[in-house]
């Protein structure tokens, strides 16, 4: 018996030095009760699992990274041509494809674009009601509110929300509220008008017209108007 027992403590001192010199895992959680030679101590050892942080995928945050900026998660987010456009696109003319393949939830609207503008002639009173556009978003008015039966409404061609750009094609765009209908109110007959079709940020912010595209549009205004009084 005396021999088991110290059988039994060199089992237990080698079993204690093996869980000791693990460098990393030891799974092990032994009641030693039996071996102790104090009754009722309890000994528990055991060593704590490494944390081991897996490798960055460098590579996977670079794409997806790229996929934001140039708005191909589609899945994860709507992104409009606004975020996606950049000044070198118009620069370099790259805008016009991004704008033919936009989706049709996108308000996005070209200010340097003829087709984004209408002009009409109408006789007074015209039936629009005008709201001044606030200034941080660039002042000017816009069509509010139109008089059913008038001969704005009964148009088709103005809706609410179009910014008036000119009358009788003097640019009024920017002006304050009074300044912008001024003409409209000192006019003796028809006046001639022109909408911007888009939201207030696409002509006077970041994706307003260049001042010398908008100087030929506003030519080619009056080389029209001077074309319909000619027939």
């Amino acid at each position: 018996l005396a021999l088991l027992a110290v059988a039994l403590q060199v089992s237990k001192h080698i079993f204690e030095a093996q869980c000791d010199l693990s460098f990393y895992y030891c799974p092990v959680n032994v009641n030693y009760k039996a071996f102790s030679s104090s009754p009722g101590r309890l000994v528990k050892r055991h060593a704590e699992a490494p944390k081991v942080e897996p490798e960055p995928d460098w590579v996977g945050a670079f794409a997806k990274a790229y996929k934001d900026v140039a708005g191909l998660n589609a899945e994860d987010q709507a992104v409009s041509v606004r975020n996606r456009i950049a000044p070198i696109d118009r620069w370099l003319g790259t805008d016009k494809a991004l704008l033919d393949a936009r989706d049709s939830w996108d308000p996005y609207v070209d200010s340097m674009s003829d087709e984004s503008y209408v002009t009409i002639t109408l006789d007074k009173p015209l039936g629009i009601e005008f709201v001044e556009n606030a200034e941080d978003e660039g002042g000017g008015v816009m069509v509010g509110e139109l008089t059913f039966g008038s001969p704005a409404e009964t148009s088709g061609l103005i809706f609410s929300g179009y910014h008036l750009i000119t009358v009788n094609d003097q640019p009024v765009c920017g002006l304050n509220f009074d300044e912008a209908l001024q003409p409209i109110i000192e006019a003796s007959g028809p006046v001639r008008l022109t909408f911007f079709i888009g939201e207030a940020p696409y002509f006077y912010g970041e994706f307003r017209p260049t001042a010398s595209w908008f100087e030929d549009f506003l030519n080619r205004l009056r080389l029209d108007d001077e074309e319909d009084d000619m027939q």
